[in-house]
């Protein structure tokens, strides 16, 4: 536990740092331009990945109805994945 929170203090850190560093050299408007497309990026690779994962088997039918499948295709696409299992 000890060093996950050395990891976890150090994330809190990377914020307030980075985020000083880029209002001192970009401005406020340069910073937040940066921060909104990092922002857009991750959102547009989260909703592209979503598709690639699939549904872990079991998942359930809400999962199934979320990924766009029908539920015996998301139960064969989910014991296909490589997403380690509960």
């Amino acid at each position: 536990m000890g060093a996950w929170t050395l990891v976890w203090m150090g994330g809190y850190a990377l914020g307030p740092t980075f985020g000083g560093m880029a209002m001192d050299r970009l401005g406020g408007r340069g910073a937040y331009a940066v921060i909104l497309g990092v922002g857009l990026l991750g959102a547009t690779l989260f909703v592209s990945m979503r598709g690639s994962l699939g549904v872990p088997a079991g998942a359930g039918p809400k999962a199934a109805a979320v990924s766009g499948l029908e539920p015996d295709e998301a139960s064969a696409v989910g014991s296909q994945s490589t997403l380690p299992r509960p």
